[in-house]
Parts: structure tokens; sequence; C-alpha cells
């Protein structure tokens, strides 16, 4: 073996110590058959001399001369071939050979021998790291690819998320008299026919002066006027398979401001919010939905309504506000020149309806009467003000959606373990949480609206051994015929007497509708000490 030069680590060398005897045989008191005359000796390793940088061998080939360096200096050694030793995945491997090396020098075994059974050991330790290193890529590979169709699906998923939750809506210039306008998320902007256009109008107008009369104003509780219907031809849904919410898909609506009595100049400032006189509200009809208009500054329902601003998308020609809820609605609005005679087009970059749903058909109303809504008194509004920026010249616009408690949803959560009588928790604090067991029986399973959730959970309730025996009988046949319960008389309130679900963290606090670790149980009385806390009253 050529010469390799030493490299300044630690290194085991052999030290010599003069020549051995000729091995005697067995049981023999003179020369048996034996080995030649080789150097005797012994390992020793020896440290890094002071002041030398530590080791750090560049490359494998580096180390196997290392290696090969310090093997015996008997056994003929070619460094490829150590080169190969080093390369196996764990070190111990290399240290393999050297102790082969060292055993096969104290057995006093032949050269030729010596090398043979080294060489084999090398051999074995390339074959193993072969595979290895086979395997390993082999493993990269299959996890590399499942990462790459896992990050496109989840891409592909996010994508469609953003579009089943985009409504796209018109803006229009600031001086003129346009409608109101509606939109179904991921389908587009409704066409309206002239007659709607003109009839939408003027319900509008209706709906402000008959809640600003002094009729409204002395009755009390929510006031409200129907403005509108939403809803699918019968047609649609003769002998089709339609999913358990598609005659009530996600809706929402826009107002330019001036048709609120608002100056347009007035949105266009930097405020926070804008006091409104009124505030629509979508709400579940039986097969199809209603546009009310809501009286503001009474039964604590607020004027105000937080003013946002939309962003100019240059790639798309649109502008777009997305909100901030935990399930974030995009609204993108297309400018448009259309006055109150003409119908409000889709705009271009909506993609077209599904034909299996067919178009939303929106019917203004009537009959314009102010009916008082006790039941809406703790209900939540989703609605914004977008402003526009000044050189757009387009008019601020008024949106609001339907509320996520009347969205389908699948449900989750685990709930509580509960103990005691499970309904008196409802009287205090926060109110009574879900019970596991009902959780359990409900998570998994999706609903059409919070209401036919509420349903299903009152009727699993009333099926429970354990939790019914602490009602009376008449609530227990309430609640399998799924109603909610009456409460005790001393938690009675205003007229409503029965047990109700509401939400820990509400939907503009990032809530998640059909989560049960975010519902409790409240009786009405809790219930409104609940929301005047949280209003700050």
């Amino acid at each position: 073996m050529s010469e390799i030069p030493r490299r300044e680590l630690i290194y085991g060398r052999r030290e010599l110590t003069g020549l051995g005897r000729r091995h005697r045989g067995k049981n023999s008191g003179g020369e048996g058959r034996g080995h030649r005359n080789r150097p005797k000796g012994r390992w020793v390793w020896e440290p890094i001399p002071a002041g030398t940088d530590s080791p750090n061998p560049a490359t494998a080939e580096e180390e196997a001369i290392v290696v090969a360096d310090n093997l015996p200096t008997e056994v003929t050694l070619s460094a490829d071939m150590v080169v190969e030793a080093v390369k196996t995945p764990l070190v111990e491997s290399v240290l393999k050979v050297v102790e082969s090396a060292r055993q096969v020098d104290e057995t006093e075994l032949p050269v030729d021998e010596s090398a043979r059974q080294i060489d084999e050991t090398a051999e074995q330790h390339r074959i193993t790291y072969e595979r290895w290193v086979a395997e390993t890529a082999e493993r990269q590979r299959v996890e590399h690819q499942r990462l790459v169709v896992e990050a496109s699906k989840a891409q592909a998923e996010q994508q469609e998320a953003i579009r089943q939750n985009t409504y796209s809506l018109s803006a229009h210039p600031v001086g003129n008299l346009y409608p109101p306008g509606f939109a179904v998320a991921g389908k587009g902007a409704i066409a309206l026919e002239p007659e709607v256009t003109q009839g939408l109008g003027a319900s509008l107008r209706m709906a402000l002066f008959k809640l600003s009369t002094g009729t409204a104003a002395s009755m009390t509780g929510p006031l409200a006027v129907t403005v509108a219907a939403a809803f699918y031809p019968v047609n649609v849904s003769k002998g089709l398979h339609q999913s358990p919410c598609w005659d009530r898909p996600p809706l929402a609506g826009s107002i330019p401001l001036s048709n609120l009595g608002i100056s347009p100049a007035t949105g266009s400032a930097k405020q926070d919010d804008i006091e409104l006189p009124i505030r629509m509200l979508i709400a579940d009809a039986d097969g199809f939905m209603e546009i009310h208009a809501v009286k503001t500054g009474v039964a604590g329902i607020s004027a105000k309504v937080k003013v946002v601003a939309a962003q100019y998308d240059a790639h798309q020609e649109t502008y777009t506000f997305t909100t901030d809820h935990r399930l974030p609605r995009t609204f993108t609005f297309t400018s448009s020149g259309a006055d109150i005679s003409m119908g409000v087009p889709a705009a271009a970059s909506t993609p077209p309806a599904s034909r299996h749903t067919g178009d939303v058909v929106i019917r203004h109303a009537v009959i314009h009467t102010v009916l008082p809504q006790p039941a809406w008194e703790d209900r939540d509004f989703h609605d914004y003000i977008i402003g526009f920026p000044a050189n757009s010249g387009l008019e601020p616009v008024y949106i609001y959606f339907k509320n996520p408690r009347y969205e389908s949803g699948t449900v989750s959560g685990q709930g509580k373990t509960v103990s005691g009588l499970w309904f008196a928790g409802a009287a205090r604090g926060l109110g009574a949480a879900i019970p596991t067991a009902i959780a359990d029986q409900l998570r998994g399973r999706r609903f059409s609206t919070f209401d036919k959730f509420s349903e299903a959970f009152w009727a699993v309730v009333g099926h429970d051994p354990e939790l019914s025996r602490q009602f009376t009988r008449h609530n227990i046949a309430l609640m399998k015929k799924r109603f909610s319960p009456f409460t005790p008389a001393s938690e009675k309130i205003n007229g409503r007497d029965k047990f109700e679900c509401h939400h820990v963290n509400t939907m503009k606090e990032g809530g998640v509708v059909y989560d049960m670790d975010n519902l409790r149980i409240a009786t009405p009385k809790r219930y409104i000490k609940i929301q005047s806390r949280n209003k700050g009253e």
C-alpha cells in the first residue's frame, strides 16, 4: 500500500515493542506449527497536538485515509475499500472495520487471511449501506410525493372555500338612483327583472317611512317590515335530489347608502361606524328566505354599523373586502352604470350559477306591515358599510348577509362531563355545558340550520335515561317532540319561558356555530343577563 500521509487528529497507531516468538503448537514443548516472526505491539491512542484545529474531515475519502492510516502495518487495505466502509450510515460500521483489523492482528493470522476477512467485512457493510441508501431514497420519494399531493389538495380546498364564500355585487357611481342588489355565495350576482328592481326600491322606501312614524314609536320590542323574499322556482326542485339546505343558500344583499337617507360623503369619511335608521336581516322561512328592514335604536338594536374599506384588485379589476370572521366572507364589487330602470347584471368575473340549483328568484313585498319580532331581541346582525377609494367615483354601499346560525354545518366538540342536577347550571354563570353523552350522539351530524340542530339536541336529551329524569313528564314529552322544555317559573322573563341554547363566543368573535364546546344552555333570565354583560350595560 502506498504511503498515506497522517492527519492531525485523534488516531490510533501501533507501537512496536519488539519481535514476537514463533507460536508453539498446543501441548508441545518445542516449536510447533506456527506463524512467521512479525512485529509485536499494542494500539495507542494519541490526542490532537495542542493548538491544532478540531477535526473536520470534509469528505468520506478523508475519513477513509485516516482509517487506512491507522490499520495494522501488516495489513494491505486499499483506501477505496475503506472509503466504502466509511460511507455506511452508522459510524460504528467504520469502527468495526478497524476493530476487525485489530482482532485479526492479535490472533496472528496469515496476512492473506487477515486481508480477506477485512475485505469481507467491508463488503458486507458496503452492501448494507447501499441497501440503506436505496431504501432511504425510496422512502423520501414516497414521502415527498405524499406531501406534494396533500399540499395541492389543501390549496385546492382553500381556494374552493374562498370561492364558496365569495359574493359578487355591483357598485355604482355617485349621483344617481340605483336599486338594491343580491348575490349568492359562490354563484354570482342575481339578475333582477326591471319590475322587481323598481319594486325593491319602492318597498325599501316604504319600510323606512313606516318604521319612522309615530305608530312604530308607540310599539315595544324589535320592529320590522318585510321588504322582499328569495326562493327557488318550484320546478327546480321537482325530481331532483337536493342537499338539506338547497332552498336556503348563503345570500347577501347590498343597498347604496343614499337609499337609506345617508349622504354618500358620510360613508366616504374616515370613521369607525355610521348610524343607520334601519338594518337589514335575512331570515329563513318555510322553504324560502325573507328580507326584513329592522328599526334601530329600540329593544337594544344598535344603529351603529361598522365602516370598512374595499381594496382595488388591478388583476381582477374589482374592489374587494374580506371579513375577519373565523369563516371569512369575501365581497367583490364591479362598477356598474345601470340605473333603476335596468336589471342589475351579474359581475363579469363571477362564475355562472350551477345548473342543478337553478337561479334564485327575488320578489319584492307588496304589503308593508310593521310587525313586532320579540324573538329577534338577541339576534346578531351581520352587516357593514363598504367605502371605496375616493378616485373610484363609487358610492359607499351597505351590505348584509345571513347569520351563520342559519347556514348549514357539521357538529363538532366533545362536551363536558356533568353530574348532579344538570339543568340547574342553566341559571348560573354562562349556563350549563353540553353533556359528553349528548355530544357523542350529535358529533359529525350535519344540519341545515342551527334551529334544526337545537331540535335534534332536545330530542336526544329527551331520550337520555339519565338526563331526562331531571325533567317533568310534560317537559320530557316536549323534548321527544324536538321542542325546548319549559324553565322553572322563577327563570321566566318577558314572555320567554323555555331553555335557550346560546354561543359563548359569537360568530363575530370567531365562535363556531356548531361547536358544542362553544354552546351553553341558559334560562331566559340568565341569558338576558349574559347579553347585558357582553354589551356593557
